[in-house]
C-alpha cells in the first residue's frame, strides 16, 4: 500500500469517499453473520484478515475471541486505543432488508456490526498515512459487550500489557445524530450498570421477611435522597428471597442500580433485624432489635476500564 502524506483533515475526504462502499459491504456482511458473546469466531477471523491486509500486526484470541491490531507510526509518540464491540443479540432480525441476518435468533440490533466496520475504516484510512503518524494506534475489537464481560476478559488475558494506551476512544452509533455527524464526549456517555447482592443472616428468632422488606424500602429511599451522582440514577430490586427456619435463617436481595457515571459512591451498613420477643415483658416493651451479619457482594458489570 502506498503511503500518503497527512497534511490536513481536508485531505481525507477523497479517501473516505473511496473507502465508503467497501465499509458498507463489510458492515452488511457482519450483519448477516451475527454471533453471540464469546462465540464471535467467524467475526474475529474476518476482522483480523482485513487488518492483516493493511500490514498491521494482529493478535487474536485475546480474552477468547478478541482481536487487537497495531498501527506503528514512523516517529515515536503516544499510543491511542480505538475500540469497537463485535457481539450480537439473541433475537430475530425482522427488518426484511437484503442483508438481513442469516442466523436464526441472532441479530446485530445494537449496531456492533457498524462499530466494527467503522473502526476497520479508521484503520484503513490511517494506514495510508502512517508515514505522517507519531506514535501508535491500537484497534481493539472486543467480544461479549452485551453481557459486559469481554473487556475484563481481554485485560485479564494481557490485552493492555501490549497496548499500554495513553488515551482510549470507544465507538458507538447514535440514533439521535444525523448522518455525517459525530459526537465526542470525555468520560461516560451511555448508562452503565452495577449489580449488588446483599445477604443478611441471623438467629431463628429474627423475622427475615420483615427485615428484607425494610431493607428494600430503605434502599429506595437512600438512592432517592442520598445518591451521590451528578447524573440520574435508576434503582431496581430484581430479586428478593427470605428464608425462615433452620439454625440460622437468611434474607437475600439482588439490586440493579443503573447510572451514567461510574463514579457514584455507594455506602452499606449493618442493618438491624426486627424480631418479636417471646416473653410477655418483652412484648410489652415492643419489638427488640438484633443485629445479624450483613455482607455486600458487589458484582460490578461495568468496571472503570479503558475500553
Amino acid at each position: 500500500m502506498e503511503a500518503k502524506r497527512l497534511s490536513a483533515l481536508a485531505d481525507l475526504g477523497q479517501d473516505i469517499a473511496e473507502l465508503t462502499p467497501a465499509l458498507i459491504g463489510l458492515r452488511r456482511e457482519l450483519h448477516q453473520h451475527p454471533e453471540l458473546a464469546f462465540e464471535e469466531v467467524w467475526t474475529a477471523a474476518i476482522l483480523a484478515g482485513r487488518l492483516r491486509e493493511l500490514g498491521l500486526v494482529v493478535r487474536e484470541q485475546i480474552g477468547g475471541t478478541g482481536v487487537v491490531a497495531m498501527l506503528e507510526g514512523q516517529r515515536p509518540g503516544k499510543t491511542l486505543l480505538v475500540r469497537a464491540d463485535i457481539d450480537a443479540l439473541p433475537m430475530e432480525d425482522a427488518t426484511g432488508r437484503e442483508y438481513t441476518s442469516k442466523v436464526q435468533a441472532r441479530n446485530h440490533a445494537s449496531g456492533h456490526d457498524a462499530h466494527a466496520a467503522i473502526v476497520v475504516g479508521v484503520a484503513t484510512l490511517l494506514a495510508r498515512y502512517r508515514d505522517g503518524i507519531a506514535g501508535r494506534i491500537a484497534f481493539v475489537f472486543q467480544p461479549a459487550d452485551e453481557p459486559m464481560r469481554g473487556a475484563k476478559r481481554m485485560i485479564q488475558d494481557g490485552g493492555l500489557e501490549w497496548v499500554k494506551p495513553d488515551m482510549s476512544l470507544a465507538t458507538h452509533v447514535l440514533p439521535m445524530a444525523n448522518v455525517g455527524q459525530a459526537v465526542v464526549q470525555r468520560g461516560p456517555i451511555w448508562a452503565s450498570r452495577d449489580e449488588l447482592s446483599l445477604t443478611v443472616s441471623g438467629p431463628p428468632t429474627c423475622d427475615f421477611a420483615r427485615t428484607a422488606a425494610q431493607i428494600t424500602t430503605a434502599l429506595y429511599t437512600v438512592i432517592e435522597t442520598e445518591g451521590q451522582s451528578a447524573d440520574s440514577v435508576t434503582f431496581r430490586v430484581r430479586a428478593l428471597t427470605a428464608e425462615q427456619g433452620g439454625p440460622r435463617g437468611s434474607a437475600r436481595r439482588a439490586a440493579n442500580p443503573t447510572r451514567r457515571s461510574s463514579r457514584s459512591t455507594w455506602r452499606s451498613t449493618t442493618t438491624p433485624c426486627a424480631q418479636d420477643s417471646s416473653s410477655a415483658s418483652d412484648r410489652s416493651a415492643g419489638p427488640s432489635l438484633a443485629r445479624p451479619a450483613a455482607r455486600w457482594v458487589s458484582k460490578s458489570t461495568t468496571p472503570s476500564l479503558p475500553w
